[in-house]
């Protein structure tokens, strides 16, 4: 079943119907809504891409039945790499203050 929503607006526009629907109905959550503009104003980028995930993850924490929430970054941020070419996943530095970073 379609539900409209926008990851740029606060309760990703979602009306309170629509949002107690996924709340009691999803399980799980594949996040794969990254701008693909490179141009983008650094906040409308971070608009869309940091707090539009941020706000999917909170939708999905309140899901009753949540058991998995995946989030998929853009998906050619590799394309300069030959076809065969394995990409090593990498961990960030993780004690990285992201929230004073995105402020």
């Amino acid at each position: 079943m379609p539900i409209s929503g926008d990851l740029v607006r606060e309760g990703l526009g979602l009306t309170p119907e629509d949002r107690q629907t996924l709340i009691d109905n999803v399980h799980v959550v594949v996040n794969n809504a990254a701008s693909t503009s490179f141009d983008d104003p650094l906040h409308e980028a971070l608009n869309i891409n940091y707090f539009g995930a941020m706000r999917m993850l909170e939708l999905s924490k309140a899901c009753k039945n949540i058991t998995a929430f995946c989030h998929v970054s853009t998906a050619y941020v590799n394309s300069n790499m030959p076809y065969d070419s394995l990409v090593e996943e990498e961990v960030y530095n993780k004690d990285l203050e992201v929230e004073r970073l995105v402020s």
